[in-house]
């Protein structure tokens, strides 16, 4: 079977997390979230450890606009968050981006 991993534990009552990963448990890797980096429900951020390979932090994220602000997106908190910057890094995730070749809006 598949284990969720949320990007807060426990979820608060009054958030709705828009980040999840799924895991299959292997013997061979781990898969860690890093809440020490963040604890958003907009942004997940998963180590992953497959010895001996190095490891590799993933960022999964959910862009969206926290307040009327608009320089108050999930990835202006993103770009403040201190990342380990000697692991490899892969960003991901919704940006909620629109552009007229793929959106009606």
């Amino acid at each position: 079977g598949w284990t969720p991993i949320l990007p807060v534990q426990p979820i608060p009552d009054e958030i709705t997390p828009r980040v999840m990963a799924y895991v299959q448990p292997r013997n061979d890797f781990t898969v860690t979230l890093r809440s020490d980096l963040a604890k958003d429900a907009d942004i997940q951020i998963l180590q992953i450890d497959q010895p001996p390979h190095t490891p590799v932090i993933v960022a999964n994220i959910y862009n969206q606009r926290a307040s009327d602000d608009p320089c108050s997106w999930t990835l202006d908190r993103l770009v403040n968050t201190v990342l380990p910057y000697d692991l490899l890094l892969v960003i991901s995730g919704d940006w909620n981006l629109h552009h007229p070749l793929w959106s009606a809006d």
